[in-house]
């Protein structure tokens, strides 16, 4: 996506403001969201065939850098895998509880007993 200058050495400003790839496994996008005279400000999308993970990134261009700014992803498989560490952590929260709730019960009675 890099363009070659009339020098010979390359830049990492996108030519056009607009483009996408389309691969087996995914799309990917680009836009140019800012422009100056020496950078912009460029979006990539990344969507997989599947529709359960997309990618956005954004960048900060020149001619010889680029520099990431932010990016997100969403893949809906990661709630279904945490859930059984979730369920786990609960369970030992909630024995704790139980541990805690029985030990002081245990010193109340040591307690009435003196």
């Amino acid at each position: 996506m890099a363009s070659s200058l009339a020098t010979g050495s390359m830049s990492f400003l996108m030519s056009k403001p607009n483009g996408r790839i389309t691969s087996t496994k995914s799309r990917i996008s680009h836009q140019v969201i800012e422009e100056t005279f020496s950078s912009q400000l460029i979006e990539v999308i990344e969507s997989y065939q599947d529709e359960d993970n997309t990618i956005w990134s954004r960048y900060k261009a020149t001619q010889s850098t680029i520099t990431p700014i932010s990016s997100k992803m969403f893949y809906f498989g990661y709630m279904f895998t945490a859930f059984p560490y979730a369920f786990g952590f609960a369970l030992f929260v909630y024995g704790i509880g139980r541990f805690i709730k029985h030990r002081n019960r245990d010193l109340d009675v040591s307690s009435d007993d003196s």
